[in-house]
């Protein structure tokens, strides 16, 4: 995928977009496209595949992710102020959390940033 890819997901595809950034410049996009972009570990590699070559396990987190969301509220994020903080890997945060994943009806906008656990529950709370 790329970011000129006019079939990849984008904001103007739904009322509310969410994309989960787990291997992003590798298998995945790297900048937000979406109206909450959410960066696990800053979005490129997650705790657990540091051994992997080639990111098929980074990857692999975000539809993980997901599932564990829809059971669960605990991937609690803090927005960043934008995605140069996920880039230099420093998001102080501004004060507004958002829960990743899970519930589809929101409004929340912007790039978030949350840790991960290296194996399921992947979820911190």
């Amino acid at each position: 995928f790329n970011t000129n890819n006019p079939d990849r997901l984008d904001s103007s595809d739904a009322e509310y977009t969410e994309a989960i950034h787990t291997n992003a410049g590798l298998s995945g996009i790297s900048e937000p496209i979406t109206h909450a972009a959410f960066y696990p570990n800053f979005g490129s590699s997650q705790p657990g595949c540091e051994n992997e070559i080639g990111g098929s396990c980074n990857h692999a987190r975000g539809p993980l992710f997901y599932s564990e969301s829809i059971r669960s509220d605990l991937f609690i994020a803090r927005q960043c102020t934008g995605y140069d903080q996920i880039v230099a890997r420093n998001c102080p945060g501004t004060g507004v959390v958002a829960i990743m994943g899970g519930d589809s009806a929101k409004s929340i906008r912007g790039v978030f940033y949350l840790e991960t656990n290296a194996q399921a529950p992947f979820a911190r709370g």
